[in-house]
């Protein structure tokens, strides 16, 4: 189910970030101009806003169908431009008008934005860490700690000496397991 989910978002994500980032370069571009000046901070936000989106589906361990899918499509119609430049820009001639700024889907085309987010989100689907399910969680299960056996005499206390000794030891003393790796002192009495 979760690959599903993940496909599901990508074919959400994959167009809105395109425009996004067509919408974000067309604001960056226009913004050197004196007239404009607070076009480039929201230019660059909507950039950003546009990664850390992309980054998510990524980043994220859900599946790697999501992030297949966005870097296919993205490296796909790089790999059309490269090879038939006219017709992917004319088909791709689509442009839209946002706050006084042109936004054209070939842009980001153009200028790699594509082939470089399309190569990124296929790294993060090779990852061999990707294609592995979640652990399941682990039933913690209380320790049975050994009970002290009777000793003869048990039954009347204990009368301190000056030789006595009484060994500092854990539950697991002797198997190995949290074992330091320096002596631990012994207590005198």
């Amino acid at each position: 189910m979760r690959h599903v989910w993940s496909l599901l978002a990508a074919i959400v994500i994959t167009p809105l970030a395109w425009a996004a980032a067509a919408q974000g370069q067309a604001m960056l571009a226009v913004s050197v101009s004196p007239d404009v000046p607070t076009g480039m901070w929201v230019g660059l936000a909507v950039l950003a806003g546009t990664g850390l989106v992309l980054g998510l589906i990524g980043a994220l361990r859900l599946s790697p169908v999501g992030p297949l899918f966005t870097a296919l499509v993205y490296l796909g119609f790089t790999t059309w431009f490269l090879l038939q430049p006219v017709p992917a820009l004319d088909t791709l001639d689509a442009g839209w008008k946002i706050g006084g700024y042109h936004a054209d889907l070939t842009v980001p085309l153009q200028t790699g934005l594509l082939a470089a987010v399309g190569a990124l989100l296929l790294v993060a689907v090779v990852s061999p860490g990707r294609w592995r399910a979640w652990p399941k969680p682990v039933h913690t299960i209380e320790a049975a700690w050994p009970q002290p056996a009777a000793q003869p005499g048990a039954d009347r206390p204990l009368e301190p000496t000056a030789t006595m000794e009484l060994p500092l030891a854990t539950p697991a003393y002797g198997s190995g397991a949290d074992a330091p790796s320096w002596n631990a002192p012994q207590a005198t009495l």
